[in-house]
């Protein structure tokens, strides 16, 4: 069960969150408004083109790493917190965007996509998470802070860069 491709990444989530979609797949789908909302409680949720994952804050940048396989990896351990959903990808490609703020290159080159194991469509997606707390000091400083320098007070939301951290594993669903 090798991975075939993987991203790392570090930013700021736009709106509380990012989704991950397939590019070709343009246009609002009728179960949006619910998945975003359930997102929020379940940390990622799905339409039949669109996972949205929620994240804990938005005011310093997350850390995400984004996994295919060929097949279902092993569970991951250490982690906080795990959720799965099912995706159709038709062109088998894999996009994630920051919500509001549109496509995340995945590498210094430019690349915006991950590309599926030939002939998927469908897959699975596992989302885990760790630093869910990291809201919670993101308002502690907030609160702390509050008469700081500007450049002070950002200083300290800087040292929690990166705490907030996903794992996103994606593999195709087997059709009998």
């Amino acid at each position: 069960m090798p991975r075939l491709a993987h991203a790392t990444l570090q930013r700021l989530a736009e709106y509380g969150g990012f989704f991950l979609h397939d590019p070709d797949v343009l246009g609002e789908d009728p179960d949006d408004a619910t998945a975003l909302a359930a997102s929020r409680t379940t940390m990622i949720a799905a339409t039949t083109h669109r996972a949205y994952l929620q994240t804990a804050q938005r005011a310093v940048s997350v850390h995400i790493t984004l996994e295919v396989w060929d097949t279902e990896p092993t569970a991951a351990a250490d982690w906080e917190e795990r959720h799965e959903v099912t995706l159709t990808c038709p062109t088998g490609r894999l996009l994630i965007e920051n919500i509001g703020d549109g496509p995340i290159p995945l590498d210094p080159h430019g690349q915006r996509e991950l590309t599926l194991p030939p002939g998927t469509t469908r897959i699975n997606l596992r989302a885990y998470a760790s630093g869910s707390d990291t809201g919670d000091e993101v308002e502690r400083i907030t609160m702390q802070h509050s008469t700081a320098s500007f450049d002070e007070f950002r200083a300290h939301l800087r040292a929690l860069d990166g705490r907030e951290r996903y794992l996103l594993q994606a593999w195709p669903i087997e059709v009998h």
